[in-house]
């Protein structure tokens, strides 16, 4: 499998993984009920007599109050049936309280001195508070309206024991808390799984946005829920994390179309990015500094949310219709269905009263980020061929420069030589009249003697012809130069027929070039400690090469799965792959594997000669 594969089905897996996490959590929390012994019925307490500047009035809750100048007292009570083993749950968002049974003070929240400096209102707040006694009891809630918002929410009250409350807890609120954590794990994993990823393929960031995206979009949704509360209470840091995640939602995800795409106008979508940038910035400075909440700045980005989703969708639609942009009609589908979500979420949201648990865009998240991850995983497919592709070109046409530097080299060889024996033809005619004298005249010491001088003239033949193929041996012959003036002798011994189609020879050229040097660059890392070898072997077997590579290594190999990775860069090795692709297109096959201190490559495939 290559390493395109392997980041497909990483992809692939860590999305499935989030779906199956979201239905066995959705399946656990169904059955929840029948793990909680002992639960009572939950009775929610609707009617309230609320007092607002002196006046009095029954209303029904939940209830927003609004127009209130800050700092304003309102008050709420309620009249409850206790059996001595009951519970009632208050709640308040943003608004400090204080709760009164039968006039008794049992709970304070949200004073000034419990918050930090830079939070004007406190938190969301919910609170179990235990009523002992039987009997009828005048439960009073006394609020003080928020400094950063004009209206106040009056909720309901729960009454039951504890395990009915965490049974209606986890019947309301559990599907929404879990397509958060799902969301949380989902883009904990993708974003580790990115990390393995990046630096062998930069579009591996792919996947680190969608994580952050589900990491961000699942942080919020936990946050947000008032079921969280059980399990960590402290209201201060769920309304810093909840706001927090929302403002730098969308960050990640507007990365994440704008590098998978690649739309052909990106600067409105840059634009819109560092806007949300900038805005993210300033709200967390102003809320530093105690000057505008994040309740007083989320409006813009709500705003910001559809207006954003609008606009990308609207970009990945063009890009999909117009330019036929196969990455943007893969997204357009779910960038849809999420931007349903979010439409469908503000519009609950602006209903409702009271509590809203966000799963209608957590919904639409999920779905999302599980199609994003597929999506993503295949545009790093895509890159990661285009690049290997590209390289592989390169690294062709650099040996076949280094085929006709090597022929050029032969040719001049050839003039040379032919030159030599020119100017020897022209004085052999001299030196045989001279030969004719010594033999007349019997001077057999001189004689001999300029035999031997001209014996010594005759230039030696240093052409090395390494196989009968002059592509491939030219190839061969580079890098035999080569490995001489490293210091080390190779030992080649190979067969490759001399008429073959220009697309086999190319290939083998690529092939031998390769082999030859993956074996130089270990030899050179081996940096003069133990002793140095190169082997190089094939044979013509029917219709079959069979080529054989050895050679010493230094024992330290980096792999990556099954792949080895290059000695000069973090990345599957281009030359094995190079090999290996074009064995398997001859129908062949290759392979590589240390032996002791020998680092062996096997290939063999399949030539079109003359003769078949």
């Amino acid at each position: 499998m290559k390493m395109s594969g392997v980041i497909r089905l990483a992809g692939v897996l860590a999305a499935a993984l989030a779906v199956v996490g979201m239905i066995a959590a959705v399946m656990a929390c169904s059955k929840w009920e029948e793990r909680v012994g002992g639960a009572k019925k939950v009775r929610v307490i609707r009617e309230a007599e609320i007092t607002v500047d002196g006046t009095t009035e029954f209303r029904t809750l939940p209830l927003r109050i609004g127009s209130l100048a800050p700092g304003t007292s309102v008050t709420a009570a309620y009249t409850i049936e206790s059996d001595g083993n009951s519970c009632i749950q208050v709640r308040s968002a943003f608004a400090p309280l204080e709760v009164e049974i039968d006039g008794r003070t049992v709970y304070r929240f949200g004073a000034k001195g419990s918050r930090p400096s830079f939070m004007k209102d406190p938190g969301t707040m919910i609170r179990w508070i235990q009523v002992e006694e039987a009997g009828r009891h005048r439960v009073t809630l006394h609020f003080t309206s928020p400094n950063s918002r004009t209206a106040l929410v009056v909720s309901a009250i729960l009454l039951s024991n504890q395990s009915g409350l965490l049974r209606y807890y986890m019947n309301h609120m559990g599907p929404a808390m879990s397509e958060s954590a799902v969301l949380v794990v989902a883009g904990i994993l993708l974003a580790f799984l990115s990390l393995f990823v990046i630096p062998l393929e930069k579009q591996g960031a792919l996947l680190l946005w969608v994580g952050l995206f589900a990491l961000s979009t699942g942080v919020w949704g936990v946050s947000g829920c008032d079921m969280a509360l059980l399990y960590l209470n402290d209201p201060n840091l769920m309304y810093v994390l909840s706001y927090l995640s929302f403002f730098v939602m969308l960050l990640p995800l507007e990365r994440f179309l704008m590098d998978s795409i690649g739309f052909c106008h990106p600067l409105p979508f840059r634009i819109l990015n560092d806007t949300l940038l900038g805005a993210s910035a300033a709200a967390i400075i102003l809320q530093l500094v105690g000057i505008v909440m994040f309740t007083e700045s989320v409006w813009f980005f709500q705003l910001f949310l559809i207006v954003s989703l609008l606009s990308f969708t609207a970009g990945i639609v063009y890009e999909a219709v117009r330019r036929r942009n196969r990455t943007a009609l893969a997204m357009l589908v779910p960038m849809v269905i999420l931007l349903t979500a979010s439409l469908l979420e503000q519009h609950f949201y602006r209903k409702s009263v009271g509590y809203s648990d966000s799963r209608c865009f957590l919904t639409g998240a999920v779905v999302f980020c599980f199609c994003m991850s597929i999506v993503g995983a295949f545009s790093i497919r895509s890159s990661v061929l285009i690049r290997r592709r590209e390289q592989v070109q390169e690294y062709e046409i650099f040996l076949l420069q280094r085929e006709l530097t090597e022929q050029q080299k032969y040719q001049a060889a050839v003039l040379q030589q032919e030159e030599r024996l020119r100017r020897q033809r022209h004085d052999f005619r001299h030196q045989l009249t001279v030969l004719k004298e010594y033999s007349l005249k019997g001077e057999k010491e001189e004689l001999n003697r300029f035999i031997d001088l001209m014996i010594k003239s005759i230039p030696k033949n240093r052409d090395v012809r390494y196989c009968e193929n002059r592509a491939v041996n030219a190839v061969i012959s580079y890098y035999a130069s080569a490995c001489s003036e490293m210091g080390v002798q190779p030992e080649i011994r190979v067969t490759v027929p001399p008429h073959l189609t220009t697309v086999q020879e190319r290939d083998l050229s690529v092939l031998f070039g390769n082999l030859l040097e993956n074996a130089m660059e270990a030899c050179q890392r081996m940096q003069d400690t133990g002793k140095r070898f190169i082997r190089l072997t094939s044979v013509m077997h029917l219709n079959t090469l069979v080529i054989r590579m050895e050679n010493s290594y230094s024992g330290r190999l980096r792999r990556w799965g099954r792949f080895y990775l290059s000695g000069k860069r973090d990345e599957v090795g281009i030359g094995l792959t190079s090999i290996a692709s074009i064995a398997d297109a001859a129908g062949g096959n290759a392979s590589f594997y240390p032996e002791g201190d020998v680092f062996v490559s096997d290939v063999y495939l399949t030539l079109e000669t003359e003769e078949n």
